[in-house]
């Protein structure tokens, strides 16, 4: 039988039995009167028809025992079961006392498990602050909510911690509310979660970077260029397709791309080929077309492939080549060529099989850096096959601008009749490989009698690297030094607190900028120097000769410390850390960092600030005021001491929001705070109870005592008018006085000062008055 069916069961039970018990006492009560005031005759027919109940009492207070053995036993499997799981888990009661801990809760306490059950986290936090902010999560899940947060703070053994805090109530098998809580330990998967980040946003940069350099390169391209993904919409096209569309490339991105007038068949034929090239054949066609206005043919080489985008997903290369001129050329010159064909395909033959023999890149160009041909060398350095340079010129080669320029020139010049001779280092953008290069051209006259540029690429990679691998060995070791102390100075330079090294005699040897802009110091200018020399007061410098003195005998030294600035009188909050290294050199020095965290104190306390005052008034708020009443009036009692509070309510407050509106109502509101702030000690709490309501707490105080100070603060209100936007204003109040007992609570205590304040209010206003035992304390 699983728990859960015998929680039922014993749920079930414990009906009948509450069932029966409504039944049996009233039958044996009617017994035992019979038994004592009826005659022998009924006498036997009251005892038999008792003794019909008594097995069902037996069987019902045996079952009842038994569900004890069994609820104890599952309680004790229950402790076995949360031992195992890793992190910290607890069931409370509503009072916040422990009844069940795991083996890790105990651990992260360094308790036993019979130190903490029967406990209230108040008994074994660590500090108030977390006994406080424990109870304030209690009683927000005992309000039906639940606590899901991750918490960022400090492990108690040192170090940052990142851990997720559930807490959530439930019925336990008495159908009485508990707390359940686990705290989960995710400092690992948040250092993690943050590498991941920092990698994914580097890589989303550089596909960014990627995709830019794609287009600019496309762009590049004289013909239409595009690619379209397997829906056939445009992913990306060059400038050239954007001319020949003749719309902005926003129109294209995203869309098809065709015409409205397409026709039916057309768009057949586009779909099909698409998804002819997605499946993995490719197009190469040329497309004929007539003008139907002008009459103009034009031919276009249409090429289709597909690859994977950088996604993985399949994508539709496509690329149109106007090859209209061409096409007229060969027509026009068709017939004239015929008998010089074979002639001229023999002689051509001949020479590109004479040039693939030489094992070096060889080219022939003519004029306007039109290349004629290349050997087979040259299309494997190209990475490219050797025909597609035929007819193509120097930007089918290179897309470097400045290279074809230079390239051009130097053609003119071997055309002219000079020779060039020179060594070229050129690098490879698609791999980053390195060439060197002895370069040759000279003139000469081509089959066709056109003077051509001849050139030959002589390569020298191997020796190249060579050299400059074995130069760069006798020069490493000669930098070492010199690249470790500048990398050093880079290093530290980066990191934004100021940090420094000094060596075992206290001596700063490396300063980072920071450390100098702190100490407002050009940084050679603190090389050489000591804390004595630099510390603002002798014992300063005597401190950090001790630490540093402890430091290079292996401890580590890691501290807070707030101080005031000299001129300014700002503070200043900032972690000391010095650690123990060991230089490259050899030697013990002393690594040094501070750390500022000024802002994130000041913001704490302005936090602090924020969640305890009220917003309108400044005075301590509702939440404020009870945690710190409860406090004050737990120690009272705890000590035996005195202690009152009053409960204040501005007479005819909606009549001065109502006259003259809510704006002079804050105005009103500030004010009593203001004088209530003058009328009360520093050791007494005013606070905002809500709406025109004032509440103040007076710790080792009678209630004589505070009746005084509160028709001090009545008196003040009455005899000075309020200078309010609207003029002046009178105004008053009413006010309700009450003294700690022996079993007071904080309801119990406003609970009474409330009735007073009622009464207050009901014999005229602008008075205080104090409880009352004949009323108010039965009231409470």
């Amino acid at each position: 039988m699983s728990y859960k069916e015998m929680n039922k069961e014993a749920r079930l039970l414990r009906m009948q039995l509450r069932e029966w018990s409504i039944l049996v006492l009233p039958v044996l009560i009617a017994a035992s009167v019979v038994v004592a005031f009826a005659p022998p005759l009924w006498m036997g027919v009251t005892i038999t028809s008792l003794c019909a109940f008594v097995p069902v009492a037996v069987r019902l207070h045996g079952a009842l025992r038994t569900l004890r053995t069994q609820a104890a036993q599952h309680l004790e499997f229950t402790r076995h079961v949360i031992d195992v799981i890793p992190q910290p888990v607890y069931v409370k009661d509503m009072d916040s006392r422990y009844l069940v801990v795991n083996r890790a809760f105990a651990d992260e306490l360094d308790l036993t498990h019979e130190q903490i059950v029967g406990r209230t986290t108040a008994e074994i936090a660590r500090s108030a602050q977390d006994a406080q902010r424990s109870r304030e999560e209690d009683l927000t899940v005992l309000r039906g909510r639940t606590i899901f947060e991750e918490r960022h703070d400090r492990h108690p053994n040192g170090g940052e911690r990142h851990r997720l805090i559930m807490k959530g109530s439930c019925f336990d098998v008495d159908g009485g509310s508990v707390l359940v809580g686990a705290n989960f330990d995710l400092s690992n998967w948040w250092i993690t979660e943050q590498t991941l980040q920092s990698t994914l946003q580097r890589e989303r940069e550089h596909h960014r970077d990627t995709l830019a350099f794609v287009q600019r390169v496309i762009d590049l391209i004289p013909h239409p260029v595009y690619v379209k993904d397997a829906t056939s919409r445009y992913l990306m096209v060059n400038q050239a397709m954007v001319r020949e569309k003749g719309l902005p490339s926003g129109n294209l991105l995203g869309r098809m791309g065709l015409s409205p007038e397409a026709t039916a068949e057309l768009m057949r034929q586009h779909f099909e080929e698409d998804g002819a090239v997605l499946a993995g054949d490719s197009v190469f066609r040329e497309v004929h077309e007539i003008d139907a206005d002008s009459g103009k043919e034009s031919f276009r080489i249409i090429s289709k492939g597909s690859c994977l985008d950088a996604n993985g997903e399949q994508v539709i290369v496509g690329a149109h080549v106007d090859v209209t001129e061409l096409r007229g050329a060969e027509r026009s010159l068709k017939q004239s060529l015929e008998n010089e064909v074979v002639l001229r395909e023999r002689t051509q033959a001949f020479i590109q099989r004479l040039i693939d023999v030489i094992p070096d890149p060889v080219f022939i160009k003519k004029a306007g850096g039109h290349y004629q041909m290349v050997n087979e060398a040259f299309a494997k350095y190209r990475n490219v096959d050797k025909l597609t340079f035929k007819r193509f010129d120097l930007n089918a080669v290179s897309a470097d601008p400045d290279n074809r320029q230079l390239t051009a020139s130097e053609d003119e010049q071997v055309l002219a009749g000079a020779e060039i001779d020179k060594e070229d280092h050129t690098v490879r953008q698609s791999t980053g490989e390195e060439i060197f290069r002895i370069i040759c051209k000279r003139r000469s006259i081509y089959v066709d009698g056109d003077p051509v540029v001849v050139g030959i690429e002589h390569h020298i990679t191997r020796w190249r690297i060579a050299e400059r691998e074995l130069k760069a060995v006798l020069e490493r070791e000669m930098a070492q030094r010199l690249r470790t102390e500048r990398f050093v100075q880079d290093l530290i330079d980066v990191i934004p607190d100021p940090v420094y090294i000094k060596g075992a005699d206290g001596n700063y040897l490396i300063v980072n900028d920071a450390f100098a802009r702190l100490l407002q110091q050009p940084r050679q200018n603190l090389i050489g120097l000591t804390a004595k020399e630099l510390a603002a007061d002798p014992e300063s410098a005597a401190t950090s000769a001790l630490e540093d003195k402890l430091v290079i005998e292996g401890k580590e030294i890691l501290k807070e410390q707030h101080s005031q600035l000299p001129v300014t009188g700002e503070e200043c909050f900032r972690i000391v850390c010095k650690r123990r290294c060991v230089s490259v050199d050899g030697a013990p020095v002393v690594v040094g960092i501070d750390h500022y965290i000024t802002e994130w104190r000041l913001a704490e306390r302005e936090l602090k600030r924020l969640a305890e005052e009220d917003a309108l008034t400044g005075i301590a708020n509702r939440r404020h005021f009870n945690l710190e009443a409860q406090r004050s009036i737990s120690q009272a009692l705890r000590h035996g001491q005195e202690l009152s509070l009053v409960l204040f309510d501005i007479d005819h407050f909606k009549h001065i929001n109502d006259t003259y509106g809510h704006n002079v109502g804050d105005e009103v509101l500030r004010e009593v705070a203001s004088r209530m702030h003058d009328c009360f000690r520093k050791s007494d709490l005013p606070g905002r109870w809500g709406g025109e309501e004032f509440i103040a707490l007076l710790p080792h105080t009678s209630l004589e005592a505070a009746t005084q100070v509160a028709e001090r603060l009545r008196a003040r209100l009455a005899d000075q008018p309020f200078a309010t936007s609207a003029g002046d204003i009178a105004v008053t109040l009413s006010g309700g006085g009450t003294q700690l007992l022996k079993a007071d609570t904080l309801e119990s205590l406003v609970a009474r000062a409330d009735a007073a304040l009622y009464r207050a209010k009901s014999n005229g206003r602008n008075r205080i008055e104090v409880s009352q035992l004949g009323t108010d304390y039965a009231e409470a």
